[in-house]
């Protein structure tokens, strides 16, 4: 069946939080669906919305936790709780779209055929219910760590499929996609630091005999 003109229009972002509540059902068939109503708008709002969201869980674990004294500056936590709600929306913000970016680029550098703002609006659509789901089951005690792992597990194969789809990538490649710009960042260092160990010696050596040339 053909997809009709009217259908592959962005959403209006009141439409945007019911498709949030569908984050356990997110197969490639829904976000080959979304991927024809791509809006950056809607990823932006979605992604500030989230970032508002976490604010709000900052302030209710301080207000939970009694971190906020009358003698407010008096504790660190407090000033680094702070600056965690002053921060939390530029921050979901940057951290989303840098992610996002190295994801796009792991695409293209196996071989996808796609776009990042694509990529960065079917990301969004799981991206905030899961970030403020995870913020709420976090404040419950000991339950923090466990959750933030079966999301971060969950968060890998929506983003797997996310990125099939916006670059049209077997799962495959699609993992390698994801995968991939965490292995070059951890790679660039590994061989600078190897570099050095090698090179150290000689490098010292010769500024040895420089200094004693002086």
């Amino acid at each position: 069946m053909e997809t009709s003109i009217s259908s592959a229009t962005p959403r209006p972002f009141r439409e945007i939080p019911g498709l949030w509540l569908k984050v356990y059902h997110m197969d490639e068939t829904f976000f080959a669906d979304e991927a024809l109503r791509v809006s950056g708008r809607n990823t932006v709002v979605g992604v500030f919305v989230s970032g508002v969201a976490l604010a709000a869980e900052f302030i209710l674990a301080g207000a939970t936790t009694n971190i906020f004294t009358k003698n407010f500056g008096s504790n660190p936590i407090e000033v680094l709780t702070l600056i965690f709600i002053i921060l939390a929306v530029p921050m979901t913000l940057i951290s989303f779209y840098l992610d996002t970016g190295l994801r796009a680029l792991g695409a293209l550098i196996f071989g996808g055929k796609g776009n990042f703002t694509t990529l960065a609006y079917l990301v969004s659509l799981f991206y905030v219910p899961l970030i403020i789901i995870a913020g709420l089951l976090g404040l419950i005690p000991f339950v923090g760590s466990l959750i933030g792992l079966v999301f971060a597990i969950y968060e890998i194969v929506l983003s797997v499929r996310a990125i099939k789809v916006a670059y049209k990538l077997g799962t495959g490649r699609a993992v390698g996609a994801y995968f991939a710009p965490v292995i070059l960042l951890l790679f660039i260092p590994v061989c600078v630091i190897g570099i050095l160990a090698l090179l150290g010696p000689a490098i010292g050596t010769i500024f040895s005999n420089v200094v004693n040339g002086i």
